[in-house]
């Protein structure tokens, strides 16, 4: 793990965590029920993308402000406390509601092992972290839901035309992306593409160009083995689109790799020969990024090392983490698959009546 990776978060009042502490390594597997929470800290890790970045409040203005933030408003819970913990470093936010509609630093410090704390000051509305020499202001994470790749996701239509450095959340700037790829990293550009083919061999390439009908945009055309007019995104699979998707994710040029990055659910649709290829390349890219995903496909859990799984769990109203201790299990597995001992409540993350 380096060090602009997490070892651990805290974190009260967001939505409905509670007081929740949780452990991190490489790799993150979280599953557990519908509604439970997984898709949640998901987003929690990108809210505090944003806060690092200075758009705090632009991400507060965008998820419903204070009150859709706060667990069950701020007439039951006024703060939301967050706890960052790397190598040897910390850092503490503690955020509360304005009248106006965003939330403000009650609290912001940072620290280093051995050393007192680093009081950055209160009262502000965006981190003043990037004031000081510190490297917890240069951890980069990026989140990435891709459920929406339907027929009327943006993904599918003409996207804006221009400089694009990064995936956006939902994907929908793909086409743009590969664009700049192809354009200035031809070699990552092809080992998508390389990738692609093997769950499709029927896919030649995209047809990247932009569109002539709608000025200043382009469209994710694509071309099959053979052929030479040029097809709509349309006549692309949820799971072809999505998997496009995740290769683009991991593909990231070298010098803008996020140290840590963020999948809800990137297995949805896929073919098994597609999720193979999947843990192959989440395993690779975990040695040198951190990597948290959620999921509820038994096709990719049982791929993956018992200790690696974090399970979500939801009663009265809590969300609550916890990592499977491999060793406690040690006897269970070796007659049981994880989804086996997940299916029968034994490490729990099942509804509760």
């Amino acid at each position: 793990m380096n060090r602009n990776q997490l070892s651990g978060i805290s974190i009260k009042g967001y939505r409905s965590m509670e007081d929740c502490d949780i452990k991190l390594k490489n790799l993150n597997i979280l599953i557990g029920p519908n509604g439970a929470g997984k898709s949640m800290f998901i987003e929690l890790l990108n809210m505090i993308n944003c806060l690092f970045d200075g758009r705090l409040q632009e991400y507060v203005s965008t998820h419903g402000g204070p009150d859709e933030l706060l667990r069950f408003g701020r007439s039951v819970t006024s703060r939301i406390e967050i706890g960052l913990f790397f190598d040897k470093r910390h850092y503490l936010a503690v955020l509360e509601p304005s009248d106006d509609g965003r939330l403000f630093f009650a609290e912001e410090r940072v620290g280093i092992e051995g050393h007192e704390d680093l009081n950055i000051g209160c009262g502000h509305f965006e981190t003043r972290i990037r004031e000081h020499e510190n490297e917890i202001a240069d951890v980069n994470c990026q989140a990435f839901n891709l459920t929406n790749v339907g027929r009327n996701a943006s993904i599918r239509l003409p996207q804006p035309f221009g400089p694009c450095k990064k995936l956006s959340f939902d994907g929908s700037n793909l086409a743009p992306y590969l664009y700049e790829l192809k354009e200035n990293h031809y070699g990552d550009y092809v080992r998508i593409i390389k990738r692609l083919r093997i769950i499709a061999p029927f896919f030649n390439d995209f047809y990247l160009v932009p569109n002539e009908d709608t000025p200043g945009t382009i469209s994710l055309k694509w071309l099959e083995s053979g052929q030479d007019i040029p097809l709509s995104p349309n006549s692309l699979s949820d799971g072809m689109l999505r998997f496009a998707c995740v290769l683009a994710i991991f593909r990231y040029p070298k010098e803008r790799r996020p140290d840590i990055i963020l999948i809800d659910e990137p297995d949805l649709s896929l073919h098994p020969k597609a999720l193979e290829l999947l843990y192959h390349i989440i395993n690779v890219v975990s040695e040198y990024r951190q990597i948290v995903i959620s999921t509820q496909s038994e096709g990719m859990i049982n791929k993956f090392k018992a200790d690696d799984i974090i399970i979500a769990d939801r009663t009265g109203g809590k969300t609550a983490f916890h990592r499977i201790d491999a060793d406690e299990l040690e006897e269970w597995l070796e007659n049981k698959t994880i989804t086996e001992l997940w299916a029968n409540s034994i490490i729990g993350g099942q509804p509760t009546l």
